[in-house]
Order: structure tokens, then sequence, then C-alpha cells
């Protein structure tokens, strides 16, 4: 990301963070609908189009338009229905709400501050404010506590539940829970892989401070197959839940993987058998 970038990137984090109170959500999951009407978005609506959603600026506000197969329009000045969009459509619909930062009133119309003129450093911005607006730091430790007695058995079968609950990816709330719980002493690795034509890709991991060091960044070593070699090639292709042992870096690890469905994209639950760290149930 260009250096521009990063007190943007900055004020966004803030910013998102405080969206939940501020707009009087006080739901799980946040309800988008009362926070794009406090960011003064007026009309929202699904409809056939390219983008996965865009954000027009309209005289008082916005307008917000995200893609789906049935058009309808959004009736945003009521709460948001359980149901009505789907994962992927909550996240397009908070990225256009975190893009209304970067805008200004100018008259009676909005219009862009130009304060991000690199087009990608924007749009991961925006991305990284949307996860803030679904799942706020604050609300993901408290529906935790709420669940668990300790943040030690966080596990795959938890990852799964609170990641319905709060009605956003997997991805996005392993990386919020690495977020809200960033010190977990538990000797446990969760990790989403996902399935892109074949190549399957570590998207986003959570990993206990006991067993941090067994692995490596998955920046640096994003393809499964470099970050964990020791995984044999056919567990990432066969389509059911399987179980392995490896021993890596000295440590005893059983690998359980969970599929995701006909996506091809699974979930690695891997435990130190020496360190055991409980389970949710």
């Amino acid at each position: 990301m260009n250096k521009a970038s990063h007190e943007p990137m900055r004020r966004m984090e803030s910013w998102a963070d405080t969206l939940y109170s501020e707009a009087k959500s006080r739901t799980v999951p946040t309800d988008l609908h009362a926070i794009a009407r406090f960011q003064g978005i007026k009309r929202a609506q699904i409809q056939l189009m390219v983008h996965r959603s865009a954000l027009a600026p309209q005289e008082g506000g916005y307008c917000v338009y995200i893609r789906g197969l049935e058009p309808q329009g959004l009736a945003i000045g009521a709460a948001e229905p359980d149901g009505l969009l789907t994962v992927r459509q909550r996240f397009a619909f908070a990225h256009e709400i975190a893009h209304t930062l970067f805008y200004k009133f100018s008259a009676r119309t909005p219009v862009a501050t130009g304060e991000v003129p690199n087009k990608p450093d924007l749009e991961e911005i925006c991305d990284r404010g949307a996860k803030r607006i679904l799942a706020p730091k604050s609300i993901v430790q408290s529906e935790v506590k709420a669940r668990l007695d300790t943040p030690e058995r966080i596990d795959v079968d938890f990852v799964r539940a609170i990641s319905a609950h709060f009605r956003v990816s997997h991805r996005v709330m392993i990386e919020r829970l690495r977020v809200a719980y960033p010190e977990n002493e538990f000797a446990r690795c969760i990790v989403l892989v996902e399935n892109d034509e074949g190549t399957h890709k570590v998207a986003a991991g959570y990993v206990g401070v006991p067993i941090l060091s067994v692995f490596p960044s998955t920046a640096d070593y994003p393809l499964l197959s470099k970050w964990l070699p020791e995984l044999p090639p056919e567990t990432a292709s066969q389509t059911g839940k399987s179980t392995s042992r490896q021993t890596v870096r000295g440590r005893n690890l059983l690998i359980e993987k969970f599929p995701l469905g006909p996506s091809g994209d699974f979930l690695l639950q891997i435990d130190d058998l020496d360190n055991l760290a409980p389970s949710s149930q």
C-alpha cells in the first residue's frame, strides 16, 4: 500500500470502530440499515449489475446499489430484515458505507474528497472498514465471552457458529477474532483455505501464541503446499472431512479438515497433541 494511504487507513479503522455504537445498531448481526441511515444513505437497492456494488451521491445523501439476481429496493427506513441479504451482499453494503468517509457535502450533493487517489488502496481501505462495521472488536469480544468460558476454546465449530451469527464470511470472522484476541494462549491454529480453480491458498489464519513458531507467515507463503508442505497433497483435493497426524518442527500435530461446500474451500484445525487446547463444546 502507498505510504500516503496509511493515514487514511488509520482514520478508517478508528471511524469504522465507532459506527456500531454511534448508529445505535444494538444487534448482532449489525443492522446495516441503521448505519446506512446514520451515514446519509437515502436509498439502497439490489439490481443486476457487473460490479458487486456501487455508491452514487445524490442530493442530500447517497444511493447504494448491490448486485443481485432479484432486483428490489431495500426499506432502509426500518431495521435490516434477517436473511434478506447474503453474506457477500452484506459485505458489499458495508463496503459502500465505508466509502462515505471519503466524501464531503458541497452544496447539497456529496463530493469525493480525493484523499486516496490510488484506486486499489481505496478499495482495500474500504474493505477493512467493512470488516470492522460488520464485526466490531468489542462486540466480537462480548459474544465470545457470552458463549465460551475462555477464548482458548475457540475452534472450527465455534468459528462456523459465530460467523453465521454475525452473518459474515469465515474469512472476515477469523480476521476479526485475530484482532479481538491477538495473544490467545492456546496451542491451536485455525486456517481458511480457498480453492482457486484447483489451487489452494491460505486466505486467513488464527494462530495461538504457543504454536505460532510452527507456521510461516501466510502473507509470505499463501499457497497451502508451501505453507504446510507436510500435509498430504490429496488432503486438499478430497471432498470429505479428513484427519491426519504430522510432525512439524518437532511438534506432534493433529490436522483436521472441514469442507465448506461445493466451492472446494475448507477449514483446517491444527492442534498440538502435547498441549491440547479445549474444544468449544
